[in-house]
């Protein structure tokens, strides 16, 4: 039952995010001359268990996940040390950014993020404030009030980005409760 619940909710969440994807691309998703690349370099490790545990996550994903490719490398394309996409360049592809609350929510301030979110907001070209409808969907009281929210923003052509706060897992029941519900 627990199973069948997870299931109907990445159904809903996958059902979502293909709704989002035809706001940033209503023409249809461009044809990218390099998937998944966006000039990284070629020669980083494989995770041999990396395809076994992607097609683990098959058989309950929405068929437009299948057209997503997995690479062992930065959020932007760039391997650990490379640099990524220049700021504002575009690109052909829907940014996720792993948004933390103190900055997106708590301040609205990009100011400090590191990580992927930080190589996010420098892509973007963001040095400050977050745009006011963007802050405004995370603002919280606190932390856990925000977890699983998630908002669309294009900053531009080619800058289309979906920040969402991730729950934490503080426990792993709690964690698999969560996201079954």
């Amino acid at each position: 039952a627990a199973l069948q619940k997870l299931r109907a909710k990445m159904m809903l969440i996958c059902q979502d995010f293909g709704k989002l994807v035809l706001v940033a691309f209503p023409q249809g998703i461009p044809e990218m001359p390099n998937p998944g690349k966006l000039d990284a370099v070629s020669n980083i490790p494989d995770r041999p268990n990396l395809e076994q545990e992607i097609s683990l996550l098959k058989s309950i994903a929405h068929p437009l996940l299948q057209r997503f490719s997995v690479k062992a490398y930065g959020v932007l394309g760039a391997a650990e040390g490379k640099p990524g996409p220049q700021s504002h360049h575009p690109l052909p592809a829907v940014i996720v950014d792993p948004a933390g609350w103190n900055f997106i929510g708590k301040t609205g301030n990009a100011k400090g993020a590191g990580g992927a979110a930080g190589a996010i907001y420098e892509w973007l070209g963001l040095t400050g404030k977050f745009p006011p409808e963007v802050q405004t969907h995370f603002s919280a009281d606190r932390e856990e009030d925000a977890e699983t929210r998630a908002k669309f923003h294009s900053y531009g052509d080619g800058m289309h980005v979906i920040h969402a706060i991730g729950p934490k897992v503080r426990e792993i029941q709690a964690a698999v409760h969560e996201l079954s519900r």
